[in-house]
C-alpha cells in the first residue's frame, strides 16, 4: 500500500485532474484501491473537485508544494484503533466478495452501486457520510475516528459489522430520500426498509 501511495502521489502531480476510474486504469489497480487512498489521505495529500453528479477530480492538496514526505503519513496507531482497523478491513473484503458478481443495491428508485471505504474523518465528525462518484453511484466513507468500542473479541466484531451495516443502511436511505424528495420524517422507516434488506443479503457471515 506504501508503494502504491508513492505511485499515486507521483502520477497525480504529473497528471492532475483525472477521476480515479481514470487513475486506476493507468495504474492498472482497482478504482476501490485508488479511491481508498484518496478519500484516506483528502486535504492532507490529495484535493477533490466535486462535479455534482459527475465524477469528482483529483489533484494534490497543494500542488505547489514538492512531493510530501510519506513518513509523517504513516504514524504508529494505538492497539485498540489497529484492532479495529483489522477487523473493519475483513469486514469490507468480505462485503465485496459477496458483492461481486451484484454491486448494484436495488431500491425502489433504481439500483445503486456502491463502494465501501474506511477513511479518518476526525473524532468530531460524523460516523458516516457519502459522495456521488458517478449518477446512481456512491461511496460511502466511514469514519474510523467514531467506532472505537469498549468491546473486545467476537463481541468486537460483531459491534463493527453491524457498524458497518448501518453506516451502509444511512447512506443509502438519505441518497434514496435526496432523490425522491421524501419529506424527513420518512427517514426511520425507509432505512429500516433498506437495514432488512441488507441482513437478507447475508454481506457479513461472521455476524451472529
Amino acid at each position: 500500500m506504501r508503494m502504491l501511495l508513492d505511485l499515486l502521489q507521483d502520477f497525480i502531480k504529473k497528471r492532475p485532474g483525472l477521476t480515479a476510474s481514470k487513475i486506476a486504469k493507468e495504474l492498472e489497480v482497482t478504482r476501490k484501491e485508488i479511491n481508498s487512498l484518496l478519500y484516506k489521505h483528502n486535504k492532507k495529500i490529495f484535493a477533490r473537485v466535486d462535479h455534482g453528479e459527475k465524477a469528482p477530480t483529483w489533484t494534490l492538496f497543494n500542488s505547489n508544494a514538492n512531493t510530501i514526505d510519506l513518513e509523517s503519513v504513516y504514524k504508529p496507531e494505538k492497539t485498540i484503533e489497529k484492532q479495529g482497523n483489522m477487523i473493519i478491513k475483513k469486514i469490507l473484503e468480505e462485503i465485496d466478495l459477496e458483492l461481486s458478481s451484484n454491486d448494484r443495491f436495488e431500491t425502489k428508485t433504481g439500483s445503486v452501486k456502491i463502494e465501501v471505504i474506511v477513511a479518518s474523518e476526525g473524532i468530531n465528525s460524523n460516523f458516516t457520510r457519502f459522495e456521488i462518484l458517478d449518477v446512481d453511484d456512491l461511496i460511502i466513507i466511514i469514519n474510523d475516528d467514531s467506532y472505537l468500542s469498549n468491546f473486545e473479541g467476537d463481541a468486537l466484531e460483531n459491534a463493527l459489522a453491524m457498524h458497518v451495516l448501518h453506516c451502509i443502511a444511512d447512506c443509502l436511505t438519505q441518497y434514496k430520500l435526496n432523490r425522491t424528495k421524501v419529506v424527513e420524517e420518512d427517514f426511520i422507516p425507509t432505512k429500516n426498509e433498506i437495514f432488512l434488506k441488507l441482513l437478507s443479503m447475508k454481506l457479513i457471515k461472521q455476524l451472529k
